[in-house]
């Protein structure tokens, strides 16, 4: 009942416009909070009346069965919105009555989680009565980061990936009324699962729920792996491991974004964390949550495909004596993954003949030219694939940290006291600690051989935390004639959290949330000072012809122009174009022919992606760019400090 009044209540508070300002937009704000609250308290009563009925993983811990129970519900949401999408019955109407059913249907678990979740909320006072300082100051310090994080979440969409795909296809999917072929933002012909948790929020006009969704993820995660830790060592090395995590600067700032990282790396860290349990103990519920649970993930990200290997490898060395009874074990796990995540793999093959698309083999709309740059352009980060740069990375993946980053790269690193996860072998260890370290290395060779951005490491940094963590207190544990000593690696792995709060607050000053939230700043004028090309995009949308189309030379954001913008995903696709014509006059029939009538250069775009041109393309079209517009062939129909519009003029015609 409640859940259905809110739903009602968005009707009452107006979306604000992009160039308003007052109060409305704090209202909405808050509307978003609570409606995604109420996601989570459904998630976790949907999980946890599944683990309940027929799994009972974990059944022991409550505070790993809760994380894990609103995890596993959370799937089950994007599981089944995206069954909307397949049926062709997306919509407002279809996610409200979707959502006041299962409110219906989980009403006794519904308000037995949320008497249990008030209950646990008022054992808080006791519990840091009894916590050390340690851990109180970690808390703190936690807190702090989730709360500067949950301000990031509050404001208007901002960041690049989720302007170019991650808000794009479940806004495009939703006008549409489900899932479709789409040749031109190809990322959301991948698996998409999360996104349709977006459209929770976008079906009723709200953009911030999106981002509220990924930080919820982004809380799990991080709080899995504390509860991890606590099961698997002693309740020192859980507060430890948390800190570890927290020591990674970008962690909370993606997590305020509208990404499906985060949701995608928890569910492939559960399902590695659930395989281990299985190692430990061989109770086939934990085979069956670590199933369910890569299929969650493989519904999310092609990346999930190397923990695939990943678990594989783990069973089977475990059954290296015993290779009979591995069979039906991967049977009965592929089964359970594959009906999760088949779906996804199957429409590709249906549709472009190929399950990865356009991955390795390409299809419709990919030549080999053009899937060859984008190989080229994912290769471009990090320091290559040579023996040389696989023992060297330990260090280069630290001091050239910004060659292993597309986000934020100037602070996207790695927590550096992860290093000390190399010492393991020279510890006291437990089986799990051997099953952590071998996952994780596998994982990090499969990582290693693709895109060696940071980023695709989220999936095991919890276990590298969980590691590292062991090795800190070991040692501690060892300068017990020296307190002062063991004292001082905890001590380090606590301030660096510090380092997170530090670009956390810098984000802050630029962001400068308070603003939007007060009303005292439009949403426009917010993306104008924060998204570099969105005043082009209003300037398109606003003076150009109704039937303008502005070509986006190597920017994926579409956002917030779509229809009059064409985008470019792969980012290469129009500088390749552009570098292929020798003479303007081919380049404007080429244009013509495809209905553009402008082009637009962005400055942020052109001055990252020169940094990962290895083929020259982008160089190369820039050049031409130039050349043609000396030649009063380009004309400059809008200009700012980061974008310049260009339409065509040398046969005496405005575009």
């Amino acid at each position: 009942m409640v859940l259905a009044l809110w739903i009602g209540l968005r009707s009452l508070i107006p979306i604000p416009a992009i160039d308003s300002t007052g109060i409305p937009g704090v209202f909405g704000a808050l509307w978003s909070v609570g409606f995604t609250v109420q996601i989570g308290i459904l998630a976790y009563a949907l999980g946890k009346y599944v683990n309940d009925r027929w799994l009972t993983a974990f059944d022991k811990d409550y505070f790993l069965t809760s994380i894990l129970s609103t995890a596993l519900g959370l799937g089950f949401l994007a599981f089944t919105l995206s069954g909307l999408g397949f049926l062709q019955i997306l919509s407002t109407a279809s996610i409200s009555a979707l959502f006041i059913l299962a409110a219906i249907l989980l009403g006794p678990q519904l308000t037995a989680c949320t008497l249990a979740l008030l209950a646990w909320i008022r054992t808080i006072p006791a519990r840091w009565r009894n916590a050390s300082r340690v851990e109180q100051i970690t808390a703190c310090l936690a807190m702090a980061v989730g709360a500067l994080a949950l301000l990031n979440a509050l404001v208007p969409a901002w960041d690049y990936d989720g302007l170019m795909y991650h808000l794009a296809g479940p806004r495009d999917y939703l006008l549409n009324g489900g899932i479709y072929p789409d040749e031109q933002i190809w990322y959301v012909n991948g698996p998409f699962s999360i996104e349709f948790l977006f459209t929770t929020g976008l079906a009723y006009g709200d953009v911030i729920v999106p981002k509220l969704i990924h930080l919820m993820f982004g809380s799990l995660y991080v709080l899995s792996t504390w509860a991890f830790a606590r099961r698997w060592f002693r309740h020192s090395t859980a507060w430890i491991a948390l800190a570890l995590i927290l020591g990674m600067p970008t962690l909370p700032i993606w997590a305020g974004f509208a990404y499906i990282d985060l949701g995608w790396s928890l569910f492939e860290w559960i399902a590695l964390a659930a395989v281990i349990e299985y190692l430990r103990d061989h109770k086939p519920a934990s085979l069956d949550i670590s199933a369910i649970f890569l299929g969650f993930a493989l519904s999310s990200k092609y990346l999930a495909l190397m923990g695939v290997v990943v678990i594989g490898m783990l069973l089977l060395w475990d059954a290296r004596q015993r290779l009979r009874e591995l069979i039906p074990i991967m049977v009965r796990y592929g089964c359970i993954a594959g009906v999760i995540a088949g779906i996804w793999y199957i429409k590709n093959i249906v549709w472009f003949g190929n399950p990865v698309y356009p991955l390795y083999f390409g299809g419709p709309g990919w030549t080999s030219e053009r899937l060859q740059f984008y190989n080229d352009y994912l290769h471009s980060f990090g320091t290559g694939h040579s023996m040389l740069s696989l023992l060297s990375m330990p260090v280069t993946i630290f001091t050239k940290h910004e060659q292993f980053g597309a986000v934020m790269n100037r602070n996207d690193i790695l927590n550096p006291l992860f290093l000390l996860g190399f010492l393991i072998p020279f510890i006291r260890y437990n089986r799990i600690s051997r099953f952590l370290a071998a996952a994780s290395g596998i994982r990090f060779l499969l990582w290693f051989m693709g895109s060696q951005q940071i980023r695709f490491l989220l999936p095991i940094d919890p276990a590298l935390a969980i590691l590292t963590a062991v090795v800190i207190m070991e040692f501690q544990s060892r300068m017990r004639k020296q307190p002062a000593l063991g004292l001082f690696l905890p001590a380090l792995s606590v301030g660096l959290i510090m380092i997170t709060l530090f670009y956390q607050i810098q984000l802050m000053r630029t962001l400068k949330p308070w603003r939007w939230l007060s009303g005292s700043e439009s949403p426009a004028a917010f993306l104008e000072w924060n998204v570099g090309d969105f005043a082009a995009t209003q300037y398109m949308k606003n003076e150009l012809a109704e039937h303008a189309k502005v070509l986006l030379l190597g920017d994926g954001r579409s956002y917030y122009c779509s229809p009059v913008c064409i985008p470019d995903p792969d980012h290469f696709r129009w500088a390749a174009s552009i570098s292929g014509f020798e003479e303007f006059q081919d380049f404007q029939a080429w244009a013509t022919d495809r209905q553009i009538t402008h082009l637009m250069l962005s400055i942020e775009d052109a001055d990252f992606l020169l940094q990962h041109d290895p083929d020259g393309v982008m160089q190369e079209a820039i050049e031409r760019l130039s050349y043609w517009h000396d030649q009063g062939c380009l004309v400059e129909a809008y200009s700012d400090s980061w974008t310049t519009i260009y339409e065509f003029g040398c046969d005496g015609t405005i575009g």
